[in-house]
């Protein structure tokens, strides 16, 4: 078992229960996120809706080390899902480059899954 961060324990707290919260610069889904997604998926199952996973950059010199950590995440987390048992077929993934300032330090690290 990985040792938990308290830093992202504590944005994984504040989170909504739809986000996913990473550590800056990982990849890795936390238990805690493993564990909302386990939910996320058994609900989109029962209800067959579309499945939105949505990630953000902002627009930093860093743009594209940004996007490319950025993808990486969202397929984390449709990955996730799909082992879950959501179909491919019922997700849409998102990535949303946003000018610079305007993504707040609580969410810069996050995936927000929505249920359309």
């Amino acid at each position: 078992m990985t040792p938990v961060d308290p830093a992202l324990a504590a944005a994984e707290t504040a989170a909504g229960p739809n986000a996913v919260v990473f550590a800056p610069a990982s990849d890795e889904i936390s238990d805690t996120s493993e564990a909302k997604l386990e939910r996320i998926a058994e609900t989109a199952k029962k209800n067959k809706p579309m499945v939105v996973i949505a990630g953000r950059v902002e627009a930093r010199p860093d743009r594209v080390e940004q996007m490319a950590l950025a993808q990486k995440r969202v397929i984390a987390v449709r990955s996730a899902l799909e082992q879950h048992g959501v179909p491919l077929a019922t997700m849409q993934v998102e990535i949303s480059e946003m000018p610079l300032g305007t993504v707040a330090a609580n969410e810069a690290n996050r995936v927000d899954v929505a249920l359309r």
